[in-house]
């Protein structure tokens, strides 16, 4: 017979000064990998925005082509309920065709889009790396990103108090497709006209990031800037 040992066998524990080294590695490693992953956020922020905004922007062409109608998409720089910095973009269409922006005429033809840290704004304000990867060969840098005339078309239309509360930059598409805005850059018979984006952190815009959506309304081409 085999004799059951009394005593379990010695088990050494960690002592105070592995566990603090290991402690610190880890902290040393999460200042080092959480920096990366604020990046990689920001960026999957833009290139979100980017489809985004191209997306209703074509929409909204198609919209007004299709029907015969004007089309409005406006966007709104808020701030969410977490206190973050958030881009607001919705389109609505005249019901009757005509160039009419009574309120009682006007519909949405697209749900409103809600983009968490990202800002619109114009050239001027726009990161360095993404001034010098845009093509400005055809218009001057301050005419690139315009900006846009502000109006209250989308108030009441999206049940938004941020958009009821304040008129917002709006592009305005003809039923042929074409931008309204008489100051766009004189390109393609003025039908041009571009909207910068910029990521946030918290309501601080980043200024090494970045991104500009082209719309042409005579073609429908748009072009995307995108340097990272």
């Amino acid at each position: 017979m085999h004799k059951i040992p009394t005593n379990p066998p010695f088990r050494r524990a960690f002592t105070l000064i592995e566990i603090l080294v290991v402690v610190c590695i880890i902290s040393i490693l999460l200042a080092a990998v959480v920096p990366a992953f604020n990046t990689i956020n920001a960026a999957r922020s833009v290139d979100r925005a980017v489809s985004d905004v191209a997306n209703i922007l074509e929409l909204a062409r198609a919209e007004a082509m299709a029907t015969r109608s004007y089309v409005y998409v406006g966007f709104l720089n808020t701030t969410n309920s977490d206190g973050n910095a958030e881009l607001r973009c919705g389109a609505v269409i005249s019901i009757d065709g005509s160039s009419s922006v009574l309120a009682a005429n006007l519909r949405p033809v697209s749900k409103l889009l809600k983009l968490p840290n990202i800002v619109m704004t114009n050239y001027t304000t726009l990161p360095a790396v993404v001034k010098s990867a845009a093509d400005i060969s055809l218009q001057t840098d301050t005419d690139y990103v315009i900006t846009f005339p502000t109006t209250s078309y989308l108030k009441t239309k999206f049940n938004d108090t941020a958009f009821d509360a304040a008129d917002c930059p709006t592009v305005q598409i003809s039923p042929q497709g074409e931008i309204l805005n008489a100051s766009n850059p004189v390109v393609f018979f003025r039908t041009t006209t571009s909207v910068g984006l910029v990521p946030t952190h918290g309501t601080v815009a980043d200024t090494k990031d970045g991104a500009i959506v082209s719309y042409y309304g005579g073609t429908g081409q748009l072009r995307l800037t995108r340097p990272l």
